[in-house]
């Protein structure tokens, strides 16, 4: 799994122009030139670091720095009804058989880069199941419940921005 998944946190931003926001590339070389990370941008309790964002948001020349995080993402082999009960409900064999879960938490900041005033932040969660599809490795199978719980999380993230926005329209 990728180290950083910005990528997968894209927020509507509409009325601004695409042409009017950096990009998650753009904010991390930016960082790479000052020799940062993006988990540089956050406090060991979660918290933006909203001195540390102003500070990015003004060599970017930017009014607000919109940021993600997943600090956590816990794996785990959980037991469920087999495929069999599930295909054929009326007669069950009780049988169950292992299948990997995900759960993957992320956090999101709005950071005003004139004052450094966090304007909003939000926590979320999204726990994902499944099992080894055919011709996938066991390995391939934890990565994909892993990524879809990250995703499922960011998109969870995604509309708690939204709501924020909608209490301004």
């Amino acid at each position: 799994m990728p180290v950083d998944v910005s990528s997968y946190f894209r927020p509507d931003l509409l009325p601004i122009f695409a042409g009017d926001v950096i990009s998650y590339k753009g904010t991390a070389n930016a960082l790479a030139a000052d020799r940062q990370r993006t988990d540089s941008l956050w406090h060991k309790n979660e918290m933006p670091d909203a001195a540390g964002a102003a500070a990015l948001g003004r060599r970017l020349k930017v009014q607000y720095v919109l940021m993600a995080n997943v600090p956590d993402l816990e794996m785990a082999i959980v037991t469920a009804p087999s495929s069999k009960d599930i295909l054929s409900p009326g007669v069950p064999t009780g049988e169950t058989e292992a299948q990997e879960s995900a759960t993957a938490e992320a956090i999101g900041a709005l950071v005003r880069v004139s004052d450094g005033a966090v304007l909003w932040n939000a926590r979320t969660t999204a726990t994902m199941t499944g099992g080894t599809r055919a011709n996938e490795t066991p390995a391939a199978a934890r990565r994909r419940v892993a990524m879809d719980a990250v995703r499922f999380s960011l998109v969870q993230l995604e509309r708690r921005f939204r709501q924020y926005r909608h209490r301004f329209e």
